[in-house]
């Protein structure tokens, strides 16, 4: 009967947690952002910020379950800052600019975001879903 009890409250306890990810984030771990865009970039004093939230997807994000579900699927290295000697094309997507702060799968992140060469473009691209046109709440 002990040996039963031990087995079964090593079941429980291996069941406990998320799963990790590669990178040492849990799976289903909190996603809470706050996305602050400026359409005419950082100098411009007009914004438009909005919530997300994941697991359940809510906020005052448009979208908010297609924008969990690119969050769920991107490289998190995209939250980070590109290396100085990072080789860029050198094109202008716009003046749109976007910082987002908050917990991504657990982790705190505190990232800016631009268009103002090809890398950031991209960036910014693979993340579209986070940074909605319009006003925001």
């Amino acid at each position: 009967m002990l040996a039963a009890f031990a087995v079964s409250a090593l079941l429980v306890a291996a069941g406990c947690g998320g799963d990790s990810t590669p990178g040492g984030t849990e799976t289903g771990a909190a996603t809470k952002l706050v996305i602050t865009i400026y359409p005419q970039g950082r100098g411009d004093q007009t914004f438009a910020k909005w919530e997300l939230e994941c697991a359940p997807p809510g906020g005052s994000i448009p979208e908010p379950k297609q924008a969990c579900e690119q969050l769920e699927s991107a490289d998190p290295t995209l939250f980070e800052p590109l290396p100085a000697d990072t080789v860029c094309t050198q094109q202008f997507g716009g003046p749109e600019a976007a910082d987002v702060e908050g917990t991504l799968r657990g982790r705190p992140i505190q990232a800016q975001f631009a268009r103002f060469d090809g890398c950031q473009i991209e960036r910014w691209e693979r993340l579209r879903l986070l940074f909605p046109a319009g006003d925001a709440t």
